[in-house]
């Protein structure tokens, strides 16, 4: 986990602070098992991942893979927009944030050792 954030995701932050005015609870650093977003909010069962231009290479392509299904698995939508997103049009970001926000979203998974009806 870093200590400090990108430039980008401090602008991101701003942005989402905005939201959390409007009755969102968006946090930093959002953990999920073993797996941590950029931000989410877990009472949305939203997560939103950051994207600059390392996540275009082939090691990064297959964790955002694996981080795209696991929030699935857990009942999560999950948002990516990239770094060009926040600094070039951050109104189409917000807009993002606030239709998967009031977007339905899947029920969480049954517990360990449920089943689903």
């Amino acid at each position: 986990m870093r200590l400090a954030p990108t430039s980008s995701e401090a602008r991101l932050w701003k942005l989402l602070k905005h939201i959390n005015r409007e009755g969102a609870n968006f946090r930093r650093q959002a953990a999920v098992d073993n797996y941590v977003y950029d931000f989410g909010d877990y009472s949305a069962r939203l997560l939103i991942e950051l994207d600059g231009s390392a996540h275009r290479l082939e090691n990064a392509i297959l964790l955002d893979a694996k981080k795209n299904a696991h929030a699935a698995g857990q009942g999560f939508s999950l948002l990516r927009v990239t770094n060009n997103d926040v600094w070039g049009r951050p109104d189409w970001v917000v807009d993002q944030v606030r239709a998967c926000r009031a977007a339905p979203y899947p029920p969480p998974p049954p517990h360990k050792g449920e089943g689903a009806s």
